[in-house]
């Protein structure tokens, strides 16, 4: 295999991965639409990953840890500011 197959399996293989850890995120993102939906400006839900942290900070949510636990996190779409990343 050549190195530039090599490479383009590998950006495939990845953007694959990327596609399939952003399908995880798709229940966090129903729980924040739901609680929008409600009038709420913020969830705490449990032990967020980095991808999903990142995901979220990316498209204009706060997200900090919780003063309840250090597994904890505050999802904010009301004071963007304070941002955990």
């Amino acid at each position: 295999m050549k190195a530039e197959q090599a490479k383009s399996i590998a950006d495939e293989a990845i953007r694959l991965a990327n596609e399939a850890e952003l399908k995880e995120l798709e229940p966090l993102f129903n729980d924040i639409k739901e609680a929008a939906s409600t009038g709420k400006t913020s969830i705490t839900v449990e032990a967020l990953s980095p991808l999903a942290r990142k995901q979220l900070s990316k498209n204009g949510y706060t997200v900090r840890a919780s003063n309840q636990t250090t597994e904890s996190y505050t999802i904010d779409w009301a004071n963007p500011q304070d941002s955990t990343n």
